[in-house]
């Protein structure tokens, strides 16, 4: 699902108001990896380099490999030989 940047920013404070909130640890721990979520896919989102934690949070392992395999073969072709 894509959301907008009003729409994550939203869901930001409203976990993190639902996290000041939250009487259980684990109910903290879960708002704390939603708040991972939203904050890796920002990023994603502005083109920053994600870290190796936020590409876990992002995606499966078969998604990153697949995605890993497409951005190599674009940059293959993408090389070119200037000085031959």
């Amino acid at each position: 699902m894509i959301f907008t940047k009003m729409q994550r920013r939203k869901k930001m404070w409203k976990r993190l108001n639902q996290l000041e909130q939250a009487p259980s640890p684990k109910k903290r721990e879960a708002l704390l990896q939603e708040l991972a979520y939203y904050e890796a896919l920002g990023d994603w989102c502005k083109g920053f380099p994600l870290t190796v934690e936020q590409k876990l949070v992002l995606f499966t392992k078969e998604e990153y490999i697949r995605l890993r395999k497409k951005t190599f073969r674009y940059l293959d072709n993408t090389r070119t030989r200037r000085f031959s």
